[in-house]
């Protein structure tokens, strides 16, 4: 006669696994409200040059709208980031 599974062949139940599948959802959700309390942007990933924060890739203003307007080399060289 066979019987279903008992509780002592049951792997343990596990609580926080949801808790790590959704772990990058929950950095995320962190790093966007870091980035807007210190921004006023929720941008991810949210760039900051000498401390200056200049949004992401386009926008706040962005790297590649700074790097357009040839303000990005000179800023990065005045950080300390090239020669």
């Amino acid at each position: 006669m066979k019987q279903g599974p008992s509780a002592y062949t049951q792997p343990p139940p596990r609580p926080w696994q949801h808790l790590i599948q959704d772990l990058p959802i929950i950095l995320l959700f962190a790093a966007a409200v870091c980035c807007l309390q210190m921004t006023d942007r929720t941008s991810v990933p949210n760039i900051f040059v000498a401390g200056r924060g200049v949004g992401g890739c386009n926008d706040g203003p962005g790297v590649m709208t700074l790097h357009g307007r040839g303000e990005l080399v000179p800023m990065l060289q005045a950080a300390g980031a090239l020669p």
